[in-house]
């Protein structure tokens, strides 16, 4: 009998509540916020183990906007209700909605700011939105590319870096597995099948512009890999569905539908990144982060022109030549890098090897425009450096007049890739073209009625042309009018020495 009711004691008091407890739901069925917050505090001071505590008192918190104070009292919650039923999945829930708060409202603030720049007070909420949001889930790059977004936009182009460094820390883990088992974004489905582990299921869904996604979840190695990939709608049918992003070894103590949110695509914030350090002249660090982006999205023309491009800016070639290179031999297909490889070429003025990369562009593309055009002008320059020394033996009485057969082939060749040219959608009534191959006609006196048609469709575009480009037009048409004596020579002297 003693037993008992010793047992009985034993169980009425752990179920009785302290004073300060008791006082602090009472307050809060009350309403008096003040008053619980105060009893709760106490109640934590005395029992710093009752989890219960933490959490009404982070709950109070949160409503008050005090995010992180907020999400410090959970984390001090989670290990004490790990073993309760009814407490145990609070704080993840309650982290996850408060984290979920502060991206919604530092968006907010973000737009507000966006439509009127003066308000700075708003940068500010927003950025100390987003802040609040890599304190609660460090592991979610978007944060980071928030906050570097806003200075972005802002013009804090230093600490804009500082968040995109951030940003790229964040989700080198998924880069690294990505490079190391061959994933990549616009890879098909087929191309990743056997590299990324033991697949542990596969989820699809439509988006609501008709596109369907796709969940593939894999384990490599015990950690979770996740992977997007997104099948356009076309027509009645699907493409190929291609990998849009990827998310490798997420938290475990996040909630379980957290940890399959893929993040959005990495390439336009290291695209930003790479541009960034390239207006500030760091061309090291630009190039390596558009190196980034070519390795996690090979086909992207852009991240690998960005490279080449720099490399020759800093007057290295050979540099440039390799990368084109490498790009050729992973993608033969592509016409984009051929024709890199050609330009490299035609600045270094071997233009017989540049046309041969362009030749192979344009089989690839027949109406690859930047090839067209360059093709044409590395025979344009070819017949001129003949033509040219054909001059300096008429000149030095060697021969008696220029023998137009010597570069007549080439020229042909040149005036065939203007025409073409000019047949693309981009270069459609250009004026520059129109004027290279008003040149080439002149060289070539049975081309007389081409050259008429070409000069009177250039002279035709001369108030479409933008204010800023005049100048370079009217010099065009005054250099057509010299070499052929045309008395409109004046005219278009006298416009050229009345612009502003």
């Amino acid at each position: 009998m003693l037993l008992l009711i010793c047992a009985t004691l034993l169980f009425q008091g752990f179920q009785c509540a302290s004073r300060e407890m008791t006082t602090a739901k009472v307050a809060l069925q009350r309403g008096d916020t003040e008053k619980a917050i105060e009893n709760l505090k106490l109640e934590i001071d005395k029992n710093p183990k009752n989890a219960e505590a933490y959490i009404l008192l982070a709950e109070l918190k949160s409503k008050e906007g005090e995010f992180e104070e907020a999400a410090a009292l959970m984390d001090k919650a989670e290990p004490l209700c790990a073993n309760d039923p009814k407490l145990r999945d609070r704080p993840a829930n309650f982290k996850f909605t408060i984290f979920k708060d502060a991206i919604d409202k530092g968006q907010e603030n973000f737009n507000r700011w966006l439509s009127n720049k003066t308000n700075t007070r708003q940068f500010e909420r927003a950025v100390s939105n987003f802040t609040t949001a890599t304190k609660l889930r460090p592991h979610y790059a978007e944060a980071y590319r928030m906050i570097a977004t806003a200075f972005e936009l802002a013009e804090n182009t230093d600490s804009a870096l500082i968040f995109y460094v951030m940003y790229v820390e964040t989700i080198q883990a998924s880069i690294d597995i990505a490079i190391s088992r061959g994933l990549y974004i616009g890879a098909e489905e087929s191309a990743i099948d056997g590299k990324l582990g033991t697949r542990k299921f596969i989820r699809g869904s439509k988006m609501s512009d008709g596109d369907s996604t796709i969940l593939d979840h894999f384990s490599i190695n015990g950690k979770d890999l996740y992977v997007q990939l997104v099948a356009k709608q076309n027509g009645d049918k699907y493409d190929m569905p291609v990998v849009q992003s990827w998310f490798y070894d997420p938290p475990q103590n996040i909630l379980p539908a957290e940890r399959e949110i893929v993040p959005a695509s990495f390439s336009p914030s290291l695209a930003s990144m790479a541009t960034l350090y390239y207006n500030k002249k760091d061309y090291d660090n630009s190039i390596k982060y558009f190196k980034l982006l070519a390795a996690i999205e090979p086909s992207n023309p852009n991240a690998n022109s960005a490279i080449i491009a720099l490399y020759q800016e800093m007057n290295k070639p050979e540099e440039a030549a390799k990368a084109i290179n490498e790009n050729i031999q992973r993608f033969p297909d592509n016409p984009l890098f051929v024709a890199q490889l050609g330009d490299i070429y035609m600045n270094r003025e071997e233009y017989d090897k540049a046309i041969q990369e362009y030749e192979k562009a344009i089989k690839i593309k027949p109406d690859f425009d930047a090839a067209l055009r360059n093709i044409a002008s590395c025979y344009g320059n070819k017949a001129a450096i003949i033509q040219k020394a054909q001059l300096e033996l008429v000149n030095a009485k060697v021969q008696k007049d220029v023998d137009v057969k010597a570069y007549e082939d080439i020229l042909l060749k040149a005036i065939e890739y203007f025409e073409k040219t000019l047949k693309t959608e981009k270069f459609k009534d250009d004026p520059v073209i129109l004027g290279d191959l008003c040149a080439a006609y002149i060289a070539m006196p049975s081309k007389k009625a081409d050259f008429d048609k070409t000069l009177k469709q250039l002279e035709s575009l001369e108030n479409s042309v933008p204010k800023e480009k005049k100048e370079a037009y009217l010099m065009t048409l005054y250099r057509i009018y010299s070499a052929t004596a045309n008395p409109k020579m004046s005219e278009i002297e006298d416009k050229i020495n009345s612009l502003e």
